[in-house]
């Protein structure tokens, strides 16, 4: 439970302080990987996942900030997930789903 709360922290900074984060997500892909690596509960997984899908999925206001997008640093998490070796037995259901949201996301007037 603990890594559960660990994560949703994580997110919440990706959500409320994404202007603050910078270059790459500033090593937030890492410490969801090792979070989600230490983490035996598929439902965690899956929670963490959605989350950052739904992130990732949401409208960009007209009048944001050029660095104020939670949406890219939720992208790069879940490049880094995929991409890892370390959860590809738990990554395989959910990779069709984060290929299309990065194909809709290539479309962006962002």
């Amino acid at each position: 439970m603990y890594t559960a709360n660990l994560c949703q922290k994580t997110i919440l900074l990706i959500k409320e302080r994404g202007s603050l984060i910078t270059r790459r997500s500033a090593g937030i892909p890492a410490i969801i990987i090792g979070i989600l690596a230490s983490e035996d509960s598929i439902d965690v997984f899956n929670g963490i996942l959605l989350s950052l899908h739904n992130i990732a999925d949401s409208k960009v206001p007209i009048s944001a900030d050029a660095v104020d997008f939670p949406q890219v640093h939720a992208l790069n998490c879940l490049k880094a997930i995929i991409s890892s070796t370390k959860l590809a037995a738990r990554v395989d259901q959910h990779i069709v789903r984060t290929l299309r949201l990065a194909a809709r996301c290539l479309t962006s007037d962002v």
